[in-house]
């Protein structure tokens, strides 16, 4: 059953969340789990970054997924890195990705913005899941397959393999941790604390970077 994947608007500026996987890298685009939207390159900001709530070194101003909200990446120190949403130039929040939680994405009505802790950014627009609480599903590129168990209210556990090989996994808890993300290769996935999957293939990203 279809299903649309829940708003968690307050999520958006505390879910930075740890990768729990074999993997340390990320993607989702065409498979039964179907998503809209592209990962945006940087655009152009001349404008002064101004003094941000939270804080870092501003780096680039990206276009998110919805053509109508922009995300301003701020640099925190070696491999940490935090984006600012922003629409109609009022914040809707920040999330933040470090040494320890590698991965962070928020979900601002459907609107899916991921990020890694050396400052990459995509956004797409996730319209339905394949469902939530345990279940098996195959993730945006086609070819990988999510498992998800129940470990308990609110707490679920995603493994992801491919072609029987095991990738990783990852969880999400309560408010802590309300997304488990991460990247395998291109593929970007976020599980939410329900158990819904959302996923999606960005572009190759330069090993390193």
């Amino acid at each position: 059953m279809l299903m649309q994947l829940p708003s968690r608007r307050n999520s958006f500026r505390s879910a930075a969340t740890a990768a729990v996987a074999a993997l340390a890298v990320l993607a989702p685009a065409a498979g039964a789990l179907a998503a809209t939207g592209a990962p945006h390159p940087a655009a152009s900001d001349s404008r002064p970054p101004g003094h941000p709530e939270g804080g870092g070194q501003y780096v680039r101003t990206v276009k998110l997924a919805d053509g109508v909200s922009i995300g301003k990446i701020y640099k925190l120190g070696d491999h940490h890195h935090r984006v600012e949403g922003f629409a109609n130039g009022s914040s809707f929040g920040s999330i933040e990705a470090g040494p320890a939680a590698p991965y962070a994405a928020g979900n601002l009505n459907g609107l899916i913005t991921a990020l890694d802790n050396n400052g990459n950014v995509v956004s797409w627009i996730q319209r339905t899941s394949q469902g939530s609480g345990p279940h098996t599903e195959k993730l945006a590129d086609g070819e990988t397959v999510a498992k998800v168990t129940k470990l308990g209210a609110q707490h679920h556990k995603a493994a992801f393999s491919r072609g029987g090989r095991m990738l990783g996994s990852v969880v999400a808890h309560g408010a802590t941790t309300p997304y488990g993300v991460t990247r395998i290769g291109k593929l970007w996935i976020v599980l939410d604390l329900d158990g819904g999957i959302a996923s999606y293939v960005g572009r190759p990203i330069p090993t390193g970077a």
